[in-house]
């Protein structure tokens, strides 16, 4: 289908409900996901940033769901975390590596993947937050009482049908859709 630059970044407090939300969109890609399975957690327990690199190229044109970038350590590195990633997914960057005899150098593989963000901690102004979409969430935004219910297995499994069925009928003429 290809990738989108920009993503999308779920910022609100805890109890917003940004993870379930994540979460339920998720479903779109498989009827397994569930609040607790993210892609990757960025929350500094979760993989380290040369694996979410790496993570994000092998997720070739697929929605990439990184959750909690939270103020574990301070506010200021958490901003920086989710600022970074924004950049990374956006400008396509691959990590540099150097040969072993350090005289040559290789680009490493650019992120392939469009991001779903979640997020305790607001992005700054200038370049980082131009690349995503902020959606703030507040603790009472959301009715549980609609949202809940899309966890069925019901539920799930219709969101997951929905999206196989773009992608079928995508695949018949993908270049011509393409225009």
């Amino acid at each position: 289908i290809g990738r989108n630059a920009f993503s999308l970044a779920l910022i609100g407090p805890p109890g917003s409900y940004k993870t379930s939300l994540a979460a339920k969109v998720m479903h779109h890609f498989g009827e397994l996901w569930d609040h607790n399975r993210p892609v990757s957690s960025m929350s500094g327990n979760g993989d380290t940033f040369n694996t979410v690199r790496l993570k994000l190229h092998q997720a070739k044109d697929v929605l990439y769901w990184l959750d909690d970038f939270a103020p574990t350590k301070s506010w200021l590195e958490a901003q920086k975390l989710l600022e970074e990633t924004s950049r990374l997914i956006h400008n396509q960057e691959g990590r540099g590596r150097t040969a072993r005899d350090g005289q040559s150098f290789s680009d490493g593989p650019p992120p392939r993947a469009t991001g779903l963000l979640t997020s305790e901690v607001m992005p700054r102004p200038g370049s980082a937050s131009q690349r995503m979409l902020v959606v703030p969430l507040a603790s009472d935004d959301i009715d549980t009482s609609l949202v809940f219910p899309l966890n069925d297995p019901t539920s799930r499994f219709q969101r997951a049908l929905v999206m196989a069925s773009f992608i079928r009928w995508l695949a018949t003429d993908l270049k011509e859709k393409q225009k």
